[in-house]
């Protein structure tokens, strides 16, 4: 999966609102990254890129980037 797919699928798991959404989005504050939120994006990371993220990991989340940052290990 490469850097462009992971945020669209990002996107579609939290139901993002906003067509403007990338890796300069801000998910921390916004209602869409809550604990279901967090709990949806670990689920997606586990199922797809065999790669497990703590909830102490996502605490430390405030933007897109920092999920890519998170799984570019596992990323195209």
């Amino acid at each position: 999966m490469t850097r462009q797919e992971f945020v669209r699928e990002i996107r579609r798991v939290l139901e993002w609102p906003d067509d403007a959404f990338d890796e300069s989005t801000e998910l921390k504050g916004h209602d869409k990254w809550d604990s279901l939120g967090r709990l949806a994006t670990m689920t997606f990371v586990d199922e797809e890129l065999d790669l497990t993220l703590s909830a102490k990991a996502l605490d430390g989340v405030h933007r897109v980037e920092d999920l890519v940052r998170l799984t570019t290990s596992k990323l195209d």
